[in-house]
């Protein structure tokens, strides 16, 4: 016989035969109840909590103990209090602590950027006029959008997607008109699932799509564009390469792969 919870095979001598042993029998009852007994336990936890009592074998100390309304909700919580800090947790959830963060970020700052956007991407990324870019592709089209006077601005609205069973939120680049658009010059399945969670018209912006900008400002400003990022290190080329004597970035010590290569050849004059 197999046993309805573990699904090992048993000789059917433990009471009726469904489960092998009395674990088992207790462990299967409990399953189906589980969300129902999890709700009942943190229910009463809470309320010992509020009242001082023994949660377990220890006595909470509830002298910096306070009731408190969520900054975005307005929902009631219990939370604690400290003398160097007014309040330990402002909001109810991390759903509304991540709202909180985006909401003080525009109060305090004029820099359009989503809120919690910032570094997300893979490619070289800093600030140019305000607007932060996770990539040089990014870079290029801000650019091209600003020289062009092109209006847009950095989205900061969520969508959910799942993947692998976690729900996510996307956040598209930016808003242009009445749609989202999304800079993408490396695409995984991931990205793919990320766009059929928008509601609403959303335009992919792939490497042959930017041709266009990245051909104006490789134009105007050069192949190593991404020196415009402000206060970024991509601009500071303070070291001389141990090749051939150019200037190359402040953590390198060669300017190019072709010196990297001499430099690192064991037979080369110029190994280190």
């Amino acid at each position: 016989m197999i046993c309805e919870n573990c699904k090992d095979e048993h000789d059917g001598s433990y009471g009726s035969g469904r489960f092998c042993s009395s674990k088992c029998a207790r462990g299967f009852s409990t399953k189906s109840k589980r969300g129902e007994i999890n709700d009942s336990v943190s229910k009463t936890m809470s309320l010992k909590l509020s009242k001082g009592l023994k949660v377990g074998c220890v006595k909470i100390n509830t002298d910096n103990i306070v009731k408190s309304f969520c900054e975005i909700c307005g929902k009631e919580y219990i939370t604690r209090t400290y003398e160097k800090r007014k309040l330990w947790i402002k909001t109810c959830s991390k759903e509304c602590a991540i709202k909180l963060r985006v909401k003080s970020y525009h109060e305090n700052t004029n820099k359009k950027v989503g809120g919690y956007r910032k570094g997300s991407g893979r490619g070289k990324s800093g600030w140019y006029k305000e607007y932060w870019c996770d990539s040089s592709y990014e870079l290029a089209y801000v650019i091209y959008n600003i020289d062009h006077n092109i209006t847009f601005e950095r989205n900061t609205e969520s969508f959910n997607y799942t993947w692998k069973n976690k729900i996510l939120k996307y956040f598209p680049d930016y808003i242009v008109g009445n749609e989202y658009l999304e800079i993408k010059g490396y695409e995984t399945d991931k990205d793919r699932i990320k766009y059929t969670s928008v509601n609403k018209p959303i335009r992919i912006l792939r490497t042959k799509d930017l041709k266009y900008a990245l051909d104006y400002v490789i134009d105007k400003y050069g192949k190593d564009y991404i020196k415009l990022y402000t206060n970024n290190p991509y601009n500071n080329l303070t070291n001389d390469c141990k090749v051939c004597g150019k200037l190359c970035k402040k953590k390198n010590i060669y300017c190019s792969r072709e010196c990297a290569g001499k430099g690192n050849n064991k037979h080369s004059k110029w190994k280190l």
